[in-house]
């Protein structure tokens, strides 16, 4: 294919497969160039759950979150529990209040490993779910009495095989597994593990 331009008139001429010359105005050759990424948009103030497909990175991010995340590296999570869809909670207040939180600790001089996100999780029945993904966690909803009144802070596991083994033997339903990003976590005196979620 021979091509002729002429500079002054940004005019470009082809030569097609039949040998007649084609006129081509503009500068549009190749067609890749007029390809844009698409936005993703969001519905601002809904508060929905979008289908996280298999072959997306938040997909593989949040598998390889349950398997870093049990206190028994050898509990195979895969062949004990039965796994179906991932969706992704899509809630602007809560995202707001994360990191306007995470904002206000690095402003008060915390640093380093106190600014790391980290993971919690709660297995619980698809009816609480719903609640939780829309207003998020509170205290008067607490089902988790064992470690302590609920009132007095929300309990949430942070290794997801002992979440998935607390719900099997009390013999609650596990229909879906709630990861909680979490601020920061804070050691009490006792040296047990509270987790302030942001």
């Amino acid at each position: 294919m021979e091509m002729k331009a002429i500079a002054k008139h940004k005019t470009l001429w082809k030569m097609n497969s039949t040998s007649e010359p084609l006129l081509v105005t503009g500068v549009e050759v190749n067609p890749l160039k007029k390809f844009t990424i698409p936005k993703i948009r969001r519905t601002a103030g809904k508060v929905y759950l979008s289908s996280c497909c298999t072959n997306t990175r938040e997909y593989s991010f949040i598998h390889d979150t349950l398997n870093q995340c049990r206190l028994d590296i050898s509990y195979d999570l895969q062949s004990s529990w039965q796994f179906g869809d991932t969706k992704l909670v899509h809630n602007e207040d809560l995202e707001k209040n994360f990191t306007s939180k995470r904002a206000e600790m690095r402003e008060s001089g915390r640093h380093g490993r106190e600014l790391e996100e980290h993971f919690c999780f709660l297995a619980l029945p698809q009816s609480d779910v719903a609640e939780i993904y829309q207003n998020g966690i509170s205290t008067k909803t607490s089902t988790l009495k064992i470690l302590g009144n609920p009132l007095l802070g929300i309990y949430i596991f942070r290794h997801v095989d002992i979440a998935l083994n607390y719900a099997h033997t009390r013999s609650i339903t596990v229909e879906s597994i709630i990861i909680f990003k979490v601020g920061s976590i804070i050691q009490i005196l006792n040296y047990a593990v509270c987790f302030k979620l942001t």
